[in-house]
């Protein structure tokens, strides 16, 4: 059966994330009540934005962005700015990409040089919550367009950035920390392995575990939590002489960890477990690098979030683009929050970060040459490679289908077929091709679409020549511009083939036919109407007016 394999097609986040009306004075509940976060969890939602730069409106190329990278060093950060790289090179975006080696004063350098350079936008990552207030209102300050990516930002920066990109990582682990209670049965200790202190993540990654599982299963209760290292680097050594500490300190009473990285960190404590022979803790972590990916399959670890860096990198760059281009942008844009675990590991590994093309001239033959299997086959490849996607564009879904579309409509009017039994009104038409509950509905129903265009096109060739086809598509088209050449490849036959079976059935070449066709369509306006000469040698298909001199 044609899409049968239940596999995961990813999507961007379509739907706004839910906002509560925020309490008075958050900071007065106690740090294990959801609410004293709420500026924090929900910042960015509903600021009044200053000195925002108008969009030009004309588009990418050629558009110099520097994006501002905290540092290289960690894999997550070389594959956020692969994806970055090559949404750029698409659009022909001139990238300039710094690295601030994971410090503040590297930052402070990087804004300096984007204030001198002038960039037509910066795309920034911050290392620093609070200090990002200063940085992006002094690229403001300078005109230039700013998006703020990855680690989020105080409250107050997002008054002075069009957008800000990245992991949703309150809701994120709030997700996770549901899967973690149910791997502990809803009981027992658990300590955190927290993020950097300073980023945003240092708190996301801990109170929203803190303030879930408070509610969701208070018969847990949290031992302790600490930075792998207070350095600012992720080091394994640290990360395995803390959770060793740990191990000693509480003993059996320590059920489970939750790390904030899934690499370096997750390295440390599987290392510290190893030696302790603590085979019997659950893990769960940030995630996916492939090593945290690995360590899932091979059950070394329990549960990770799915948080693809290459797509994290190309969600800004996209946001970009969509501002040069003059269209709306969010001021809030999520990557899609899912929980990787040993049961759909592998859905998630087949993963690649684009999505392989596949050629609509293949739909196009097989419809033509009436092959069940060939409309068959393009589906099918169309939608793995969909489903192979790391993360899908719902405007990406829609563009693919209005080309599917476009084409069958050509198909139809090629063969001078009415397009009423195949699509009927046009709001029967975009309910089927936007309003399916599931992408594999729209792709089910495009190919019974073109199925019936194939078994139309069928019928009508058992009925009529090839060449009587011809005679009729040039009679409704002589004002375009037609030649052998151009027919060749609509009617998929060889230009000299054509030629000559033209000639058998009609008794001249086809450039005769033409001309003399155009010529008394000219005659009948000239004699029936007030149009000027070079009117009519438009609508006759001659695109130079002397024909008629």
């Amino acid at each position: 059966m044609l899409f049968g394999e239940d596999r995961l097609l990813i999507f961007w986040n379509t739907r706004g994330k839910a906002i509560p009306t925020r309490p008075q004075h958050p900071e007065r509940y106690p740090e294990h009540d959801a609410r004293h976060w709420y500026d924090s969890e929900y910042a960015g939602w509903g600021i009044e934005k200053t000195n925002i730069p108008e969009s030009p409106g004309d588009g990418p190329q050629g558009k110099k962005v520097a994006c501002l990278m905290p540092g290289t060093q960690h894999p997550y950060h070389l594959a956020f700015a692969e994806g970055l790289e090559r949404i750029a090179q698409r659009a022909g975006v001139r990238l300039i990409r710094m690295t601030a080696d994971m410090t503040r004063e590297g930052q402070d350098d990087q804004v300096r040089r984007v204030i001198r350079e002038k960039p037509d936008l910066a795309i920034l990552v911050p290392i620093s919550s609070e200090a990002c207030t200063e940085w992006v209102r002094a690229i403001n300050a300078e005109g230039i367009p700013v998006i703020v990516s990855n680690f989020l930002p105080s409250r107050d920066a997002y008054r002075y950035i069009l957008s800000w990109c990245g992991p949703d990582d309150w809701g994120q682990f709030r997700l996770l920390s549901r899967k973690f209670a149910d791997l502990m049965g809803y009981k027992g200790g658990y300590a955190i392995l927290r993020h950097l202190p300073g980023t945003s993540c240092y708190d996301a990654r801990t109170f929203s575990v803190i303030t879930e599982l408070r509610t969701a299963a208070p018969r847990m209760r949290l031992l302790a939590m600490g930075p792998a290292d207070d350095k600012g680097q992720f080091d394994p050594k640290a990360a395995e002489a803390r959770v060793f500490g740990w191990l000693g300190e509480f003993g059996p009473a320590l059920k489970g960890i939750v790390s904030s990285d899934d690499c370096f960190c997750q390295e440390g404590i599987n290392e510290a477990l190893r030696k302790a022979g603590r085979q019997d803790i659950i893990l769960v972590s940030a995630g996916s690098t492939p090593a945290g990916m690995q360590l899932v399959k091979e059950g070394k670890l329990q549960a990770i979030t799915f948080q693809s860096a290459q797509a994290d990198g190309a969600l800004p760059m996209k946001v970009a683009i969509d501002w040069f281009n003059g269209l709306s942008i969010e001021p809030i844009n999520y990557l899609p929050k899912y929980i990787i675990t040993r049961d759909n590991i592998d859905d998630f590994i087949a993963k690649k970060p684009e999505f392989l093309s596949v050629s609509l001239e293949l739909l196009t033959r097989a419809i033509l040459n009436g092959e069940v299997q060939g409309v068959d086959n393009f589906f099918e490849d169309a939608y793995q490679s969909f489903l192979s996607s790391e993360v899908m564009t719902t405007e990406f879904f829609r563009g693919f289908s209005i080309e599917v579309l476009s084409t069958l409509v050509h198909l139809v009017k090629m063969n001078d077929m009415d397009e009423q039994p195949f699509l009927s009104d046009y709001e029967s038409l975009y309910k089927n091709l936007f309003n399916q509950k599931t992408p594999k509905n729209t792709m089910e129903w495009m190919k019974r679409l073109s199925l019936s265009v194939m078994r139309a096109i069928g019928l009508e060739r058992r009925t009529e020549s090839q060449v009587e086809r011809i005679i009729r598509y040039v009679n409704r088209n002589f004002s375009e511009p037609l030649s052998l050449k151009t027919l060749s490849c609509q009617f998929d036959l060889s230009a000299p083939y054509l030629g000559r079976l033209f000639h058998k059935e009609v008794g001249k070449s086809f450039t005769t036919y033409l001309n003399e066709l155009r010529l008394r369509k000219a005659e009948e306006l000239l004699r029936y109407t007030a149009l000027k000469t070079s009117e009519i040698a438009k609508r006759t298909g001659y695109a130079n007016v002397n024909y008629f001199y």
